[in-house]
């Protein structure tokens, strides 16, 4: 089983939880870059009002298949605790 992981998500998930990066790092998980029109369909996503972490998660599934053989693509998703605070897991 492959894990791949978007570069810009790495970097979302660093700012809402220090340390994301370096747990993501020591769990060897591949990073997926962005080329000029993948930032470009990530930038449009982002104008359409679509979080940062989530555009780069759309942009590299979509691209499963064609540079990928069918990963797994991680990337954060905000979660609820008891005490109503969100928080964020990957």
């Amino acid at each position: 089983m492959f894990l791949h992981t978007p570069v810009p998500s790495v970097i979302e998930a660093e700012r809402e939880r220090t340390g994301i990066t370096v747990h993501v790092g020591q769990l060897g998980i591949a990073t997926v870059g962005l080329d000029y029109p993948a930032a470009l369909f990530y930038c449009q996503l982002h104008a359409d009002g679509v979080p940062f972490g989530r555009a780069a998660a759309i942009e590299a599934a979509r691209r499963v298949g064609e540079e990928y053989e069918a990963p797994f693509v991680a990337t954060i998703r905000r979660s609820c605790t008891r005490s109503g605070s969100s928080a964020s897991s990957i």
